[in-house]
């Protein structure tokens, strides 16, 4: 080559950059020192022209042309990209991974850590196609995306090459190349025709086969090199090379703004640990045997401690809410609440509106209006949840109320009282995540749901909102109990294990929020038991997991048409009561799908 690249071998920091990427540390972007462990990226491929049927792969978009605000959102700042190239883009995902699928095929034999790219490479596209962000937390995602499709494209081209490599080939100069300090590695990429530069330490002037540069060392002066924030924690401080690129390459799940690591569990409820050790690492038990049995008397053993206003183990009688599907009615009912409940600031608080809340109301103006203003804030809502101690469940149904009708979108007031500080719980609720200055009045006008505009709730949209926020709440609560149950201290990428578990039990595999709203019953909610069993069997395998999981749940039954309503009541039954032994309250769970 007629060039050299400044190497960056020692001690680095490695940060994310303005532009969402990791600047001269980043292996997408500038050749690092080689690591057998991801010897592919060697291989990753230089940018292509703007012509260039794989230039969206390294699409920088636009933020006033390439960049749309959710429709009716109460944050304006919320949006989703929309542009060809990101059409296009999310076309070149779904052909990488067809040649994923191809190339692990052809060998033979799974090759785990390929499909784990292609699949957090798909989930990053899916959270750009469906989940609204911010700009600068949508750019993130899209380096996601970016990353992992040249990630399994370099894989791809590194297996080739180095299988078909005989003797000295010519350098492919669109690959991206490595330092080496280990001659057998410099080798095996000078034979495969991938650039390498052997890095060896300076022994002496004098040495004949030493062989002096005459060009100077090319500089990243590309690349961007601002930070991303000014008070930016470097995601790496050491040696450059294995713990370098692993840091760089792991899976980054949700969202920068908000955070790296979202936790939804409560961080101010704990339970004492088990002192047996699990199969999945350590898990907690129930707190006690006796609290864990399921009640056989249903009436006359609930004590009165535990209808606080209204029974939550009971849907409200309402027109517009979904019917209960059996399985799930039952194991509702057969929860033990013989004792006295906790008191109200033990329980766990709600990650959405609690669904009979909103058709509480007594005139059915109010509940449309409840379910409109539910609309509006409902985006910025589940972005919210990706905070790692977020105050979502902190909420309290009253805030709930002024919020949804309204209330809290009036002018602020000098006045101190009860709803001035309801008032001010929006600043401390919302401002974890987005600037006030972007928060709006929501008007009369149009809001954005599942792509559609909404401009008045009536008798067809408002079974379906409410029957997805069941959903949203059983999602966010399964999620929040498994951490519990089931903690990954320490195991690298974790929430991206845990999210592979979790994501068979609902038919698009859309664990925080529903990529598409259905037009029939699919998944848990389908009314035939038939079209219910790999969903139910996705969830067994969830709650066999679990500390004191029933037998009868954990010994592989072989679910089909003839069992599996009999397997779902047990499921159910077991998932509700665990719910309960925990949280103190009624669990969100599936609803029959308003057709």
């Amino acid at each position: 080559m007629s060039w050299v690249p400044e190497p960056f071998v020692g001690l680095i920091k490695v940060s994310l950059r303005s532009d969402c990427r990791y600047g001269e540390h980043d292996p997408f972007q500038w050749p690092q020192i080689f690591a057998p462990e991801f010897a592919f990226l060697s291989v990753v491929r230089h940018p292509y022209p703007d012509d260039h049927q794989y230039a969206p792969v390294w699409w920088t978009p636009d933020f006033k042309t390439q960049f749309r605000p959710v429709e009716g959102c109460v944050f304006k700042s919320l949006g989703l990209f929309v542009s060809p190239v990101f059409r296009k883009l999310c076309s070149l995902v779904d052909e990488m991974r067809e040649r994923v699928q191809e190339h692990i095929h052809s060998l033979g034999s799974p090759i785990p850590r390929l499909a784990h790219m292609a699949t957090a490479m798909a989930q990053a596209r899916d959270r750009l196609r469906f989940c609204p962000a911010t700009f600068r937390d949508s750019l993130f995602q899209l380096r996601e995306t970016q990353r992992r499709w040249l990630a399994c494209r370099a894989w791809i081209d590194y297996s080739r090459l180095t299988a078909s490599a005989t003797g000295a080939s010519t350098v492919q100069l669109g690959y991206m190349g490595a330092f080496c300090t280990d001659p057998g590695d410099a080798q095996t990429l000078y034979r495969a025709g991938v650039p390498v530069w052997f890095v060896r330490p300076r022994v002496g002037d004098n040495l004949d086969d030493v062989q002096r540069i005459a060009t100077p060392l090319r500089q990243p002066s590309k690349l961007a090199l601002s930070p991303f924030a000014s008070d930016g924690v470097p995601i790496f401080s050491g040696l450059s090379g294995l713990r370098h690129l692993q840091a760089v390459c792991s899976v980054k799940h949700m969202y920068v703004d908000v955070s790296q690591a979202p936790l939804l569990t409560r961080f101010d409820y704990r339970v004492r640990p088990s002192s047996e050790p699990s199969a999945s690492g350590p898990v907690r038990s129930l707190p006690s045997s006796s609290s864990h049995r399921v009640s056989q008397a249903k009436k006359g053993s609930l004590h009165p401690s535990h209808l606080r206003g209204r029974d939550k183990f009971v849907d409200k009688d309402h027109a517009w809410m979904p019917r209960t599907l059996p399985a799930w009615d039952l194991a509702m009912q057969s929860v033990d609440r013989s004792q006295p409940s906790r008191p109200s600031e033990e329980l766990w608080g709600y990650w959405v509106p609690e669904p009979s809340l909103l058709v509480g109301p007594t005139t059915e103006q109010r509940v449309a209006r409840y379910l409109m203003n539910w609309l509006g804030v409902r985006d910025p809502w589940l972005y919210l949840l990706a905070l790692p101690d977020s105050p979502a469940t902190r909420v309290g149904p009253q805030w709930w109320r002024d919020f949804l009708n309204g209330d809290t979108n009036a002018a602020a007031t000098t006045v101190t009282n009860r709803r001035t500080q309801r008032l001010e719980k929006v600043k401390e609720v919302f401002c974890r995540a987005f600037l006030m200055e972007d928060f709006q009045e929501r008007d009369s006008g149009a809001i954005e749901w599942f792509h559609r505009p909404i401009t008045a709730v009536d008798a067809t949209t408002g079974p379906l909102i409410l029957w997805e926020l069941f959903e949203l709440g059983f999602r966010h609560e399964l999620l929040a109990l498994d951490r519990l149950l089931v903690p990954m201290h320490g195991v690298p990428d974790a929430d991206f294990i845990r999210e592979q578990v979790l994501v068979g039990v609902f038919h698009h595999r859309d664990l925080y929020r529903l990529h598409q709203l259905p037009v029939f019953g699919v998944g848990l909610s389908h009314r035939m038991p038939s079209s219910r069993v790999r969903c139910v069997e996705a969830l067994r395998r969830v709650v066999m997991r679990w500390p004191q999981c029933p037998s009868q749940i954990v010994v592989d039954p072989s679910i089909n048409a003839q069992t599996v309503e009999e397997m779902e009541r047990a499921v159910a039954s077991f998932y509700c009561t665990t719910f309960f032994t925990y949280s103190g309250r009624a669990p969100l769970v599936p609803h029959v799908f308003p057709e």
